[in-house]
């Protein structure tokens, strides 16, 4: 998608039918349903495990497209938020 690699998303977003799965990525995952296909969409930790509490489960692509592009910004903020933190509790440890 043209807006993961816009966003500098490459290395968050993991699309199981294209690489296999990843640690700390929001994953893509299309799978064979009693009704055709569904599309989950969730997190991984470290060594790739699913944090199944994420997972989303979606009965069109749209709609599980547009969850992992939300779940992909907020990882990003999240990730702002953790090096803003790390940036000012060294500033303060420097000025002790």
């Amino acid at each position: 998608m043209e807006i993961i690699t816009r966003r500098g998303w490459e290395r968050d977003a993991c699309f199981l039918d294209e690489s296999t799965i990843r640690e700390d990525v929001v994953v893509f995952e299309p799978r064979s349903a009693a009704h055709g296909t569904v599309w989950d969409v969730y997190l991984t930790l470290e060594r790739a495990f699913i944090q199944e509490s994420t997972r989303r489960t979606f009965e069109t692509e749209s709609g599980a497209l547009d969850h992992m592009l939300l779940k992909l910004e907020q990882s990003e903020r999240a990730r702002r938020r953790g090096v803003e933190v790390h940036a000012h509790t060294e500033d303060c440890a420097t000025h002790d």
